[in-house]
């Protein structure tokens, strides 16, 4: 097979990719704050090894086996009457595609936008700019097809293009979380308490009887 990865560094970023995106930015600390801050971690923790992180592995491991797409490895794997399983995987990739393109679609549009001062500037409502985005069609279309014209033309070019766009875009990801996760620290350090950060590794023993603690805890794995 001459379309495969470079190295095994560009295979990790690519199983990176697939498992981490932007919700680790913009959904998974607000799941933190809503559910006990530290109690929460323990759920997303245990279901992070006893779950994807396996199934990342299988996942891999069926691929390398069967050196074909999702349908071919249920077929090969389970039998013709089980191929209609890999098409319901692809597909289910495929709508988490749709919405996915929307949410990249608006980084590209902040990205453009801090990059020249247009939510820092002097007299700039962010809400206002935020408004004003998504009541126009025209910008919300044209930024969603960029993503899909970037993500067409990597899978269109194969692996190795495949691997360069994921190195890129996940060293970008870890600078920008390690560039937030400073701006946290300092912030919660200039009040002069680290409220925040206290609070996000506190355990609440008690909470961890809750069921919805442990969906909570699930919904970032499934």
């Amino acid at each position: 097979m001459s379309d495969q990865f470079s190295g095994r560094v560009g295979l990790i970023f690519a199983a990176i990719g697939a498992a981490v995106g932007t919700g680790n930015i913009w959904r998974f600390p607000r799941m933190v704050g809503a559910n006990g801050g530290g109690t929460f971690l323990i759920p997303w923790l245990f279901f992070l090894f006893a779950w994807s992180i396996p199934l990342v592995i299988a996942e891999f491991a069926l691929g390398k086996r069967s050196r074909t797409g999702t349908i071919g490895t249920f077929r090969i794997f389970a039998g013709k009457r089980f191929a209609w399983m890999g098409l319901w995987t692809a597909w289910i990739s495929t709508a988490i595609g749709f919405y996915y393109a929307v949410v990249a679609g608006w980084t590209i549009k902040y990205f453009q936008l801090g990059i020249t001062n247009g939510l820092t500037g002097p007299g700039v409502d962010t809400q206002q700019v935020w408004n004003e985005f998504l009541t126009s069609a025209t910008d919300v279309i044209f930024y969603q097809f960029v993503v899909i014209a970037i993500t067409l033309f990597a899978i269109w070019k194969g692996a190795k293009a495949i691997e360069k766009v994921n190195v890129i875009l996940m060293i970008s990801l870890f600078v920008l979380l390690f560039m937030s996760l400073g701006l946290s620290l300092w912030m919660d350090w200039s009040d002069g308490s680290l409220d925040g950060f206290l609070f996000m590794f506190t355990v609440d023993w008690e909470m961890l009887g809750e069921p919805s603690i442990w969906i909570n805890g699930l919904s970032p794995s499934a």
